[in-house]
């Protein structure tokens, strides 16, 4: 699993060890749930950094991002599959697991204060689960490997500058949300384009970090589904 959040246009880690994030160390320290019948080793071993022999290999030589963790940037494969380079992906044992992930994650996501929300979501935030299941054919004892990839996506609502009163660094943050919302929801017209018409259009994904990230997620047999959070205040519409 992973988790990071896209603020100005910038990948930050929302899992990095308690090690790598100089002043913010104390707030992203990951800590197991212990639940009943669950002993001390039982809860370590619920979320243990996976690193490949590469990535470990560069750790000392790789750069820093603006808050002291690790740079964060995407790759994309031969075959299209997309992966983040210098994340720390963690390999969890349970559901438990995974929801500490989540509630720690969106503790040390950036928040701020604006003339319409007390504590705006300044960013996008993208929690990935990687599944793997191993199928063996018990005739022919050979092995299948199947792969899939569920990722839950937080946007940040759209934002007024003239209504949440932003100047300086919120107003940046906000055009950024903004920009981010706008790509993604040109990648998705243009997808419902594509499948309506059966038009094979160019689909631009590397206007934002957002929609590069969730490319191999957006087309393809991929499914998604939207919750809306929308105000039924007039003002709002």
């Amino acid at each position: 699993a992973t988790f990071v959040e896209i603020y100005c246009d910038k990948l930050r880690d929302l899992l990095v060890p308690a090690s790598s994030t100089g002043a913010h160390s104390g707030e992203r320290m990951l800590t197991p749930r212990r639940g009943t019948g669950t002993s001390h080793a039982d809860s370590e071993r619920l979320l243990t950094p996976r690193r490949s022999a590469a990535a470990a290999a560069n750790d000392s030589s790789s750069q820093q991002g603006e808050d002291g963790g690790p740079s964060v940037e995407i790759r994309e494969d031969r075959r299209g599959n997309i992966s983040l380079e210098g994340a720390q992906a963690w390999t969890l044992d349970s559901v438990e697991a995974a929801l500490e992930c989540v509630q720690h994650g969106a503790r040390a996501r950036a928040t701020g204060s604006t003339a319409m929300n007390s504590t705006s979501s300044r960013s996008h935030a993208v929690f990935t689960l990687s599944v793997e299941t191993h199928v063996t054919d018990q005739r022919s004892l050979r092995g299948s490997t199947y792969s899939a990839k569920l990722h839950f996506v937080d946007l940040a609502g759209s934002e007024d500058t003239k209504r949440a009163h932003t100047e300086g660094g919120r107003q940046k943050e906000g055009i950024h949300i903004n920009l981010g919302l706008h790509h993604l929801n040109q990648v998705m017209s243009s997808l419902s384009a594509q499948e309506r018409h059966g038009l094979q259009s160019h689909v631009n994904y590397r206007n934002s970090k957002l929609t590069r990230l969730l490319k191999d997620s957006l087309g393809g047999n991929s499914r998604t589904l939207m919750i809306a959070c929308v105000s039924p205040l007039p003002a709002d519409a």
